[in-house]
């Protein structure tokens, strides 16, 4: 089972609707997104709907604030590749969470960004030493089934919490006994299956690293009704050695290595589901280059070789064109998000399978006409770039390597063959002042719909001509190359054809 496609309306920062085709089979997504582009809200928008939290989220509290229709969502298109998919809504009308498929994937998932990390040793560094018990017996493991008692770790330390509270009577008093014995005796075989699987995926990272998470000798205060040696440890040896205080010695790359590979390992030792989701936010912030590849090779071989779709999002543009030369396009979608502003909220721009156009004029129909023109002015700008680096034109240099559409426009004025095109030139000058700019920035004026409709059209217009302009000199790269080619082969027959004479003439 997978996720093969998610459509969001109205939710947090997206203002309007976004769909993300991840095709029948169900693809892991790589996700490019700059800060405020919408990148968080769309994780956590998966994230609630495998929600386990009680209460559970109710989707008005996660509405954009300035949506006044009551149509909005979070869609979720489930598939095995072979049945018709099946579509599981939250929305004000319409919750998903009572649904087998999706109850069990809650429990499965694992969803965790770079704060999550920070958990694993940021939080302690004040203390003596640190303690993650709270950290794994509600979080990491909360969903793991003790082997002696069957029954969830985080259900069974809230029981046994709740009896502590309770009037201590001789009969509360054995239960608790009784139960935390078996937590004990559970969590124990859990924890040691849990270094195993920990410093198996550490060893990807660093081999000079080991962990070693020690078990709580839990005793009850019958007197006090409190607990004692409570605490869950977390060793670190590094080279052999020991290290006291590993949070405060060990640089940031070692330690978010170290908390991955807890993570990680957790979830792999949760119960499994036919829907199983790992989803990474920006997790891999402290971890230098020589360790981001050792994650993705962990991912491939731990999570997505054993039926796990994998959602994985940074900000880090560099990472993500490097990630997307290494990922097989069969196995992974990608989705890039842009920060687009109006003088009232900020869209977030999707590039997808449908140009920035399309979207434009999707937004158009649905009357979204900020959204709209903050496309039209991204499609605007992506096609003057593109022209430019198709024709190796020069555009000034900003020290900063930030550049506008103004930068471009500049060098497509100049270009002889457009100069016929002059009244093309004349209107994109004209919605450029009237129609763009002033919509996308503070100074904004009220829209009309048909000027919104004529500008877009105008920008249509431009990019077939810059495509006219484009097709004799891509012919033509076809032709050297096709002439090149063939220039080759001759030489290769030649060469043939003199070996063979050779070998005649000397038998």
């Amino acid at each position: 089972m997978r996720i093969t496609k998610i459509e969001l309306k109205g939710f947090r920062v997206f203002h309007g609707s976004y769909e993300i085709d991840l095709r029948k089979e169900g693809r892991n997504l790589l996700v490019y997104g700059e800060n405020g582009s919408g990148k968080t809200s769309f994780f956590q928008a998966i994230n609630l709907f495998l929600s386990t939290r009680t209460p559970l989220p109710e989707f008005s509290a996660n509405q954009n604030i300035f949506v006044e229709t009551d149509d909005n969502f979070v869609k979720l298109s489930l598939g095995d590749g072979q049945n018709p998919d099946q579509l599981y809504e939250w929305s004000r009308d319409a919750n998903p969470f009572a649904e087998s498929v999706i109850l069990s994937a809650a429990k499965t998932k694992g969803f965790f960004d770079y704060k999550s990390l920070l958990e694993t040793y940021f939080l302690q560094r004040n203390q003596e030493k640190v303690d993650i018990f709270d950290i794994l017996i509600r979080n990491l493991i909360s969903g793991m089934n003790n082997g002696i008692t069957n029954t969830p770790f985080g259900e069974e330390w809230t029981t046994i919490e709740a009896l502590s509270k309770s009037r201590m009577t001789q009969r509360v008093r054995d239960q608790i006994n009784e139960r935390l014995e078996d937590f004990k005796a559970g969590l124990t075989n859990a924890i040691a299956d849990l270094n195993t699987c920990a410093n198996v995926i550490l060893a990807d990272f660093d081999h000079t690293i080991r962990v070693e998470i020690t078990s709580p000798d839990l005793v009850f205060d019958n007197t006090k009704k409190q607990f004692s040696n409570k605490e869950i440890g977390l060793s670190v040896t590094y080279y052999q050695k020991t290290i006291q205080h590993h949070h405060l010695f060990l640089n940031e790359a070692r330690l978010s290595a170290i908390a991955l590979s807890i993570y990680l390992a957790s979830i792999l030792l949760n119960p499994q589901s036919d829907l199983k989701i790992l989803a990474l936010d920006d997790v891999l912030i402290g971890l230098d280059m020589s360790n981001r590849f050792p994650l993705i090779k962990v991912l491939q071989r731990e999570f997505i070789d054993k039926g796990w779709q994998v959602f994985l999002t940074t900000y880090d543009r560099v990472w993500y064109e490097m990630l997307c030369q290494r990922m097989q396009d069969s196995e992974w979608a990608r989705a890039e998000f842009y920060c687009g502003e109006t003088d009232e909220y900020d869209v977030p721009i999707y590039k997808s399978g449908k140009g920035w156009l399309e979207k434009a004029e999707q937004f158009l129909n649905d009357g979204e006409l900020k959204a709209c023109v903050i496309y039209i002015r991204t499609g605007f700008e992506h096609i003057l770039k593109n022209f430019c680096d198709k024709k190796n034109l020069r555009v000034k240099f900003r020290s900063d390597g930030k550049y506008d559409s103004q930068d471009f426009w500049e060098v497509l004025l100049s270009e002889k063959a457009l100069k016929h095109q002059q009244g093309l030139l004349n209107d994109i000058e004209l919605y450029r002042s009237k129609i763009l700019n002033p919509l996308s920035h503070a100074a904004f004026v009220s829209p009309i719909k048909r000027e919104i409709q004529e500008a877009l059209d105008t920008v249509k217009l431009l990019e077939e001509e810059l495509e006219r302009l484009l097709a004799p000199a891509l012919s033509s790269k076809i032709i050297v190359n096709k002439a090149k080619s063939r220039k080759s082969s001759r030489k290769q027959m030649h060469k043939l054809i003199v070996q063979r004479i050779a070998r005649s003439e000397n038998p």
